[in-house]
């Protein structure tokens, strides 16, 4: 071992350079032997861009470069100093793997981010080609010059070849990178090449080139290139999972969401090296690389007239010049035409001066209105208290069936536990608070206000724990007989007035008179109140929420659609199960038990029919009811 070497450690490359120096490049410095026998080592300090050395570069000049972790750096003889270059002044990547130099004086950068090309003058615009141009690897570790002008790479993906005038021409379509992929089918014993060697051309012209496996060796003139352009052709069109017939007019229908094409390129010598590329005109800004894939997808295409086209090359990279082409008209919905557009212009200039001539017979009116709410709200609170009271002897009855129920004891108390707690807190604050400004009237009517607040709130919690106990134990006996849904659902809406209406939520209601049914009325009642309380509760401020009755053959079905946050995949699965709380939260602030939809199902089930929820996350929930009509 030379006495120089015990100077630098993990070695990536060594030169010569033409003074008769040895530069030595290592992972962490860069390092010079001169003749005199003195070592010489070069930093940041001196100028380069990163002490991690990966190769090492003598020009046509006598210019020595160094590629690094950070970029590539070039010495300057006079100062002792380096000048370094980056991504900031063009490079592909900062990680440098080789460094040729052409001909023509201009320099080839290998690197982990593909391929550029650096002018003679190091100052004029830099070029980069990576896999968007049809490079097959992103990571070119070694680069070598072929006699027939062809550039041969070393890369992550194996060893390939492009013609060096591709690199010179414009990119496009038609004029980007035509490489040549060899890999294991071509004989070599691996799939990937090495940066840990270097590649080389020998005087015969043949090129070696490291692996992990080994020596590869290449005589390029012994290749045979494909000339022969594939044949392409579109066989099939696929419109929402259906065969769609093609013909020289084909217009598809609005509402289509989904579009697939099926093309095929015809060779028959390594069919497995095919390489696709397709674009719809009007839609794809650019081409798209398909690789061996042979079917294209779109999505969300909006109507319009299109062209789709495709071309496909052979095993070595000789593209077919004529693309295949497929021209469709996808039609636009009825609210899409230009038509459409301009009658809700109309509508709109309509409504707007309709509801300025509205305001002022709405302001005549807004009198005898709020008068009638005073008198509905009194009336209201009236059957308020008699369904409080009525509910206070059902929860004490169905506390002592409750002590029946041991299969789901554990959960209730659990239950009762953690939610009559805080209430439970309120209620002792509040009656100290009250105790000790017995003097302040107006300050005790507000804590009483509190009071009654969480009072309200834990008999919610009793009365829907009570009934899960009822249905639990079996002791409900439904006493069914005819009941007008449309009627009973009315009664509902009345008595949650003041929830929506707190909430500015508007009802809409489309309720068929004749739909009805055989049911006990009482638990009838639960359902609907349940669902209803549940989207008043889970809708935004200010929406609307729309019901529905009508009947369907034999069936009457019952929809309560809210445009609340909607159900996740995972909400679905627990839904009607009991003590479940969901991922949305109630818009108001309200509390829920987790109780209510397990209540809902229960009794439906009782009365024979089906209950279930329709949804997407983020598009509210549609709560649907059916059961069989009475003839």
């Amino acid at each position: 071992t030379p006495s120089w070497a015990s100077h630098f450690s993990a070695i990536r490359d060594l030169l010569f350079d033409k003074k008769g120096r040895l530069w030595v490049a290592s992972l962490t410095e860069l390092g010079r032997l001169d003749t005199d026998g003195r070592v010489v080592k070069f930093s940041f300090k001196d100028g380069l861009v990163s002490n991690s050395i990966h190769c090492l570069f003598e020009d046509q000049n006598n210019r020595i470069f160094a590629g690094t972790a950070g970029g590539f750096s070039l010495f300057d003889e006079n100062s002792g100093s380096f000048r370094s270059f980056t991504v900031k002044d063009g490079l592909s990547s900062d990680m440098v793997f080789n460094i040729k130099q052409d001909r023509d004086g201009s320099y080839w950068i290998a690197t982990q981010n593909g391929l550029t090309h650096v002018p003679a003058d190091l100052k004029s615009p830099f070029r980069a080609f990576t896999s968007r141009d049809g490079l097959p690897s992103e990571s070119i570790f070694d680069l070598v010059l072929d006699d027939h002008d062809d550039f041969w790479f070393g890369s992550s993906a194996g060893i390939f070849k492009v013609p060096k005038m591709n690199f010179l021409q414009p990119t496009g379509f038609d004029l980007k990178l035509t490489v040549m992929h060899y890999g294991r089918s071509d004989g070599m014993k691996t799939g990937q090449a090495t940066p840990s060697g270097r590649a080389m051309k020998a005087r015969d012209g043949r090129l070696y080139f490291p692996s992990p496996n080994g020596m590869v060796v290449i005589e390029p003139k012994s290749i045979r290139i494909n000339n022969i352009p594939p044949p392409v052709v579109i066989d099939q069109l696929i419109v929402d999972g259906r065969p769609f017939p093609i013909s020289e007019k084909i217009e598809i229908p609005p509402g289509v969401s989904r579009l697939e094409i099926h093309y095929a390129a015809l060779s028959f010598l390594a069919p497995e090296k095919v390489l696709h590329r397709f674009r719809l005109d009007e839609f794809d800004k650019d081409w798209i690389d398909a690789g061996t894939r042979r079917i294209a997808y779109y999505t969300s295409i909006p109507p319009g007239t299109y062209t789709f086209r495709m071309i496909a090359c052979n095993n070595d990279g000789v593209w077919n010049k004529v693309p295949a082409e497929l021209k469709f008209t996808l039609e636009p919905r009825f609210y899409e035409m230009p038509w459409f557009l301009g009658l809700c212009w109309l509508l709109l200039l309509g409504a707007a001066f309709g509801t300025y001539r509205l305001r002022v017979n709405n302001l005549v009116r807004r009198e005898r209105e709020l008068a009638g709410l005073v008198e509905r709200r009194t009336e209201n609170l009236r059957e308020e208290k008699q369904r409080t009271e009525a509910a206070r002897v059902e929860a004490e009855r169905q506390r002592e069936g409750a002590q029946k129920a041991n299969e789901v004891k554990t959960q209730l108390l659990g239950m009762a536990t953690h939610d009559l707690k805080n209430p439970l807190t309120s209620i002792i604050s509040y009656t100290d608070l009250i105790a000790e400004g017995l003097d302040d009237r107006e300050q005790i009517l507000k804590d009483l206000g509190f009071v009654r607040k969480a009072a309200n709130r834990m008999l919610h919690l009793i009365n829907e724990l009570l009934n899960t106990v009822n249905l639990e134990s079996g002791n409900i006996v439904l006493n069914k007989e005819p009941v007008q849904l449309a009627v009973l659902i009315r009664t509902v809406l009345a008595n949650n007035q003041q929830q929506y209406e707190r909430k500015r939520q508007e009802l809409i209601a489309d309720l068929d008179d004749a739909a009805v049914i055989s049911a006990d009325r009482e638990r009838f009642y639960e359902v609907i109140d349940n669902l209803l309380s549940n989207a008043i509760k889970y809708s935004p401020i200010g929406k609307p929420i729309h019901l529905k009755l009508f009947r369907k053959d034999a069936m009457i079905r019952f929809e309560i659609k809210d445009e609340g946050p909607g159900l996740s995949e995972t909400d679905k699965e627990k839904l009607f199960g009991k003590f479940q709380r969901l991922s949305a939260k109630p818009t108001g602030g309200e509390t829920s038990t987790g109780l209510g939809l397990s209540i809902v199902k229960q009794i439906i089930e009782l009365h024979d029919g089906q209950v279930w929820a329709e949804s997407q996350s983020g598009q509210g929930s549609t709560f649907i009811v059916e059961l069989r009509a009475i003839v």
